[in-house]
């Protein structure tokens, strides 16, 4: 009974986690424009949404190839095309030692528009 019991808090206090996270993190998706906090939120939630865009067309051109050399060419140039995204997001938003309040903003929006590239090239 004990163990019914703790499992059935458990679920309980999870399920209850999850609404309440999903809450909080939809909220300021309401108001974009409202601070630097909901503009900074709202680019990141546009970069996930890109980034599984990509993820999607990546995995159904993966599958539609072939041989396995062509395979291991695709994921090689888009493991390369990340790296190189990363870093020229990095070296486009440079300062982050607290003078430039926006860097993590124009950060999620350099990552947004080069996913979207991408996406936009692979479609």
């Amino acid at each position: 009974m004990r163990r019914t019991t703790a499992i059935f808090f458990a679920i309980l206090c999870i399920s209850n986690n999850s609404v309440y996270s999903q809450d909080i993190t939809e909220e300021p998706l309401k108001d974009c424009d409202k601070n630097q906090l909901t503009m900074t939120f709202c680019t990141r939630n546009a970069y996930d949404l890109s980034d599984s865009e990509l993820n999607e067309i990546y995995k159904k051109q993966l599958a539609s190839l072939k041989t396995l050399n062509e395979k291991q060419t695709f994921r090689n140039v888009q493991r390369a095309w990340i790296k190189e995204r990363d870093k020229g997001c990095l070296n486009e938003v440079p300062v982050r030692d607290g003078s430039r309040t926006d860097w993590q903003l124009q950060y999620w929006k350099c990552m947004t528009t080069y996913t979207q590239l991408r996406v936009n090239h692979l479609e």
